[in-house]
């Protein structure tokens, strides 16, 4: 797999690793370029985003969904990196996460793969 990688501004680390085989809206060929960040501070993720590395370096950090109306069959991943801190992961308002009003919480090597179905998020 081919991987691109460059730092932001903001000292978020971005790389972009090909996929093949992914059909869709992406091309003919079904080559695609996901962004995966490392996020370091609270954040909400846009639908640009697809991987999310949260490395909480001073204490717990909250990654915010975008809404899900009209995000149908969006798909993240979320994953904590920090082994000192935790990572909690929130919706807008009062659309949920596999069908629970709740936060998730992550804790080292922990993962969350959300798909959106357009009213809510739901763990795949």
């Amino acid at each position: 797999m081919a991987r691109k990688v460059s730092i932001n501004k903001d000292s978020t680390t971005i790389i972009k690793q090909k996929q093949r085989g992914l059909r869709g809206p992406i091309g003919e060929s079904g080559d695609e370029y996901v962004d995966v960040k490392t996020k370091i501070a609270d954040y909400t993720a846009t639908n640009d985003d697809n991987t999310i590395l949260a490395k909480a370096l001073t204490n717990t950090i909250t990654i915010t969904l975008p809404t899900a109306i009209d995000n149908t069959g969006k798909i993240f991943t979320i994953k904590c990196i920090d082994d000192t801190f935790t990572v909690d992961v929130e919706t807008l308002g009062i659309q949920e996460i596999d069908g629970s009003s709740s936060n998730f919480v992550l804790y080292l090597h922990e993962a969350l793969t959300l798909r959106c179905d357009g009213a809510n998020w739901w763990l795949i």
